[in-house]
């Protein structure tokens, strides 16, 4: 649109002092709108549908963070974990942390004592190695979480 002083002026006709001021004005308001609708369009929010959309993981992912030089015995069903963890959604939102509490949890592997991504994905683990875990909400929480921390929406969950 051009918003030049002659916009809407019979021929030979000049502008007013109040027609330009509103002209200015408007220009002024276009051009906030120009920007503030630029700046909006680039600013990512992440929402339920953002969520529900993304890509999901169908298998438990297991990454080896730290290796040990030696392992005598591995982790197997049945065994007595202690163990530090930190839990975070998949966009980085930390929901528990067993570092900030100072003690370690303590279960029995393979029981259902936990989920079960943590009893498959800590099998034939040794003394002093660190994983990283990311698990699909079947072996989490499932479709319905664990409110209110941790959303039923989630594709996934790491430790």
């Amino acid at each position: 649109m051009d918003l030049s002083p002659n916009v809407g002026m019979n021929m030979g006709h000049r502008m007013t002092v109040q027609e330009k001021t509103m002209v200015s004005l408007l220009r002024f308001v276009v051009e906030i709108l120009l920007f503030a609708g630029t700046f909006f369009s680039l600013m990512s929010f992440v929402t339920n549908d953002d969520i529900k959309s993304a890509p999901k993981i169908k298998k438990l992912q297991i990454g080896v963070k730290k290796r040990v030089e030696s392992c005598e015995t591995k982790s197997k069903k049945g065994d007595v974990l202690h163990m530090h963890y930190k839990g975070t959604l998949e966009d980085g939102t930390e929901f528990d942390n067993s570092y900030k509490r100072g003690e370690p949890l303590s279960f029995t592997l393979g029981s259902g004592q936990v989920i079960r991504g943590w009893d498959q994905g800590l099998l034939k683990m040794c003394e002093g190695e660190k994983r990283k875990l990311v698990i699909p909400p079947d072996l989490g929480y499932g479709s319905a979480g664990a409110p209110p921390t941790i959303p039923g929406t989630l594709p996934s969950l790491s430790f």
